[in-house]
């Protein structure tokens, strides 16, 4: 019989979860839900060391099979590897005045980016009504917001493309970069972009191809007329090419 967490989600095995590293961390791991809301929750810590306060190795927890604190029955988020705690020795439950003014506007931040449909994805425990619980953060969307999210989360981690890009493609990663490269160059791309971010090289991320390569003056015209964009036209968008030349 499954049981369910505090958010709807399931509780989960050791089988379901993995330890990641916190990117720009003093090699802080913690153990999280595979897929989706893990690599939710460990952007967030990312976010969190970067920007609220350095995250300290032995003060973070993660997944554990645990009830909810204070209460006698249902399971806590962290039984699903969906819920962190950082540096709970001086964040502890019940505690107020923890963060300053700027964390508490940084953390606030975390969650504006959160959002999904103009809700948020994460909840953090200093703003919870009655009894704070100031280390805590945890997903409270549903899997669709959380599918969303990770996904734009990856998207803006890609530095780079891998194949030649063609009209027609589509790719959430990579024809996004292309997307977003042209949108930075609206002196040159003037009234053809900004592009919608979508990921899809259609019409309009054609035209503004062809643009560029016309107007920004590092093409041969021979060149000029060609849609792909490979490893010359991303070395002038300032795009790291990876694949096959």
């Amino acid at each position: 019989m499954t049981s369910y967490c505090q958010n709807g989600w399931s509780v989960v095995g050791r089988d379901r979860i993995h330890s990641v590293l916190v990117p720009g961390s003093d090699g802080v791991r913690l153990p999280v839900r595979k897929g989706d809301a893990g690599d939710v929750l460990i952007w967030a810590a990312e976010l969190f060391n970067r920007n609220v306060e350095r995250l300290h190795r032995g003060w973070c927890w993660g997944y554990a099979v645990r009830a909810i604190r204070g209460k006698t029955s249902g399971y806590s988020n962290h039984a699903g590897g969906l819920a962190l705690d950082f540096n709970a020795p001086i964040h502890g439950l019940g505690a107020r005045g923890t963060y300053n003014y700027r964390q508490l506007k940084q953390i606030r931040a975390i969650l504006k980016a959160s959002e999904v449909d103009g809700k948020p994805v994460l909840r953090f425990g200093v703003f919870y009504n009655g009894r704070p619980d100031p280390m805590h953060v945890e997903i409270i969307g549903s899997p669709a917001q959380v599918k969303k999210l990770a996904a734009r989360i990856r998207a803006s981690r890609v530095t780079s493309i891998d194949h030649v890009l063609k009209p027609g493609d589509k790719s959430e990663l990579q024809v996004k970069l292309l997307q977003k490269a042209l949108n930075k160059h609206t002196v040159i791309l003037r009234g053809i972009v900004p592009l919608k971010v979508d990921g899809d090289y259609g019409n309009a991320t054609k035209r503004a191809v062809l643009a560029w390569k016309v107007k920004s003056g590092k093409f041969a015209k021979s060149q000029a007329t060609n849609t792909d964009v490979g490893p010359k036209t991303a070395e002038t968008l300032k795009i790291k090419y990876t694949g096959k030349k």
